[in-house]
């Protein structure tokens, strides 16, 4: 037996052995006592107890970044539990201690060899079938239930204790060094992992589903969207993408044993309009069926929010969400998106869109005043047209656009070249000031009335530029930092064109901004744009490598999160 999981052992010996040491005590009448060990003994059983409920606080600081608090008590109430000797509990605490695990495991160690020592000058009971001194005094002396939580245990007969009083204290005093030893490992640990440069919020933070999840199913809507309208009478439909962050800080529960814990079905929100003139914009959400999930009801959650049978529209027949089975293929949108006021889609992974029922969602990207990114990022605030944006906005607008600018750049969405007049707002005219709606950014693709072949990311990525993209991105962060100033640099711009662009002097002019404002920039929005910067001069950085893009995440979005959530005051 070694590693982590005697400690469990040793946990479970030290109160039996002090158990036995109280028992002999009791045993002996007061002139023997006195003449033996004065007060000695006395004054060693509590030392004892503080060493045993020190080595026990230890154990629970060290398993509570790494287990739930029931599987703690579940570990320390029992020495031979199953996690003690997990695999995982011992990847975790090396983790956790790094450097410091194996010397933390000698230490651990050393506290058996005490415990043995002891247990060999008291005549206790031991298990015959057990090797282990320690194990066979535990198997064959067990643990009394008491209440209050006192440890208490029964010995059939006299105990004695051989052992003299300078090796009573010998022994305190090398328990007491061992519990110290613990104690500064553990602590020189914590101080190192809290001045590690990496930043603990990248382990946590993430997008609600997979990047390569997200991108299959956009691209597979942007294919689906272009197949369902049947409608003759209009030429051409209009659909809005809802941009969304979807970043999420994982709170991940410290277990051993793993749970995985229920998630949120991915979805998308269009918006469309008929091409009447008296109709209205209406909104839907888009979940994906998954039928992997649904296949599997019993063990894994399930995809959608609602369980009950609901119906769609009045008059049609009751489906259930939660299956693909039985729910109605959708013939047209343009007559669903007419006729109901309550209803919702669901995209399976063979690109079939379903109709189902969801509770009414508010329209969002509905307004027909609309105004590019470009035209926000380009206005000025002192021009009194547009509301200037407030420091939470511009994190908040700088987050969405860089997550959807990940999520979305293999897919037929985006255009090969980042570009800025293709991410749209809404917008509505108050007091001689346009108010836009920052907070849900989208795109807009027109789709004719019969199947068209669409663009394949494939094809994209045969011209798709990277080093411009990553440079646009840039540049985009800054002028959202900094819309409301004029800057000599950025009014030395070009427009963004793919065919003209020049790496090395937008790189250029990009650096010299960084430089110009840095005074005015916070340590975040600095790294993140020098990030951008950096890898467009990398002949590495490859947008399509969804590990480069999970590295753009930690180390652009990562930083604006923690920076808008320590000013929302949020931890």
């Amino acid at each position: 037996m070694s590693g982590f999981e005697i400690a469990g052992i040793v946990l479970g010996s030290i109160p039996l052995l002090i158990s036995a040491t109280e028992h002999y005590r009791n045993s002996l009448d007061r002139a023997t006592a006195f003449r033996k060990w004065k007060d000695v003994l006395n004054s060693a059983l509590r030392e004892f107890w503080y060493q045993h409920s020190s080595f026990e606080s230890s154990l629970r600081i060290i398993l509570k970044d790494v287990a739930s608090p029931p599987e703690i008590e579940e570990m320390i109430g029992d020495p031979h539990h199953e996690l003690w000797k997990s695999r995982d509990l011992s990847q975790a605490l090396q983790e956790r201690l790094k450097n410091s695990y194996r010397p933390y495991i000698y230490v651990i160690e050393d506290m058996r060899a005490y415990m043995k020592r002891l247990a060999t000058h008291l005549d206790i009971d031991r298990d015959a079938g057990t090797a282990d001194d320690l194990e066979a005094i535990i198997k064959a002396n067990e643990r009394l239930p008491s209440a209050g939580g006192l440890i208490t245990f029964e010995f059939k007969r006299a105990v004695k204790l051989t052992m003299k009083r300078k090796e009573v204290q010998k022994l305190l005093d090398d328990m007491k060094a061992s519990n110290n030893r613990l104690d500064e490992l553990r602590a020189k640990s914590e101080a190192l992992s809290n001045n590690s440069i990496t930043p603990s919020t990248a382990e946590k933070l993430g997008f609600s589903s997979s990047l390569q999840q997200i991108q299959n199913y956009a691209t597979m809507l942007h294919q689906t969207l272009g197949k369902a309208w049947s409608c003759s009478s209009h030429a051409s439909h209009e659909i809005r993408l809802l941009l969304e962050d979807r970043v999420v800080r994982r709170k991940e529960l410290k277990s051993l044993k793993k749970v995985k814990p229920p998630s949120q079905p991915l979805s998308f929100t269009i918006t469309h309009k008929s091409p009447t003139s008296c109709a209205l914009w209406k909104s839907a959400k888009i979940e994906i069926i998954d039928s992997d999930r649904e296949a599997d009801k019993e063990n894994k959650t399930v995809r959608f929010k609602e369980s009950d049978t609901r119906r769609f529209g009045q008059g049609q027949q009751s489906i259930n969400i939660r299956s693909i089975h039985g729910l109605t293929v959708v013939g047209g949108l343009c007559t669903a998106f007419r006729c109901y006021n309550r209803f919702g889609f669901g995209l399976d992974d063979q690109g079939v869109l379903y109709e189902t029922y969801q509770a009414e969602i508010k329209p969002v990207c509905c307004a027909d005043n609309l105004i590019s990114l470009q035209e926000l990022l380009l206005a000025r605030s002192d021009k009194k047209c547009i509301i200037p944006l407030t420091d939470q906005q511009r994190y908040r607008l700088s987050i969405i656009l860089t997550s959807s600018f990940l999520q979305l750049y293999s897919t037929p969405w985006l255009n090969k070249y980042w570009n800025q007049r293709t991410i749209l707002f809404s917008s509505t005219l108050k007091d001689d000031q346009l108010e836009v709606d920052l907070g849900h950014p989208f795109i807009a693709e027109s789709y004719g009335s019969s199947p068209c072949q669409n663009t394949t990311s494939m094809e994209a990525k045969e011209v798709a530029d990277d080093s411009a993209n990553l440079l646009m991105l840039a540049k985009i962060l800054l002028q959202i930092k900094f819309h409301d100033r004029a800057s000599s640099i950025s009014n030395k711009e070009r427009a963004s064109d793919p065919t003209t662009f020049d790496r090395v002097r937008e790189s250029q002019l990009l650096n010299q901004w960084v430089f110009q404002e840095r005074e005015n920039l916070s340590l975040g929005h600095q790294n993140a744009i020098k990030f951008c910067i950096d890898s467009s001069n990398r002949t590495d950085a490859d947008l399509w490598d969804l590990k480069f893009r999970q590295i753009v995440l930690d180390k652009v979005i990562v930083p604006l999160v923690d920076e808008l959530n320590y000013m929302q005051g949020v931890t």
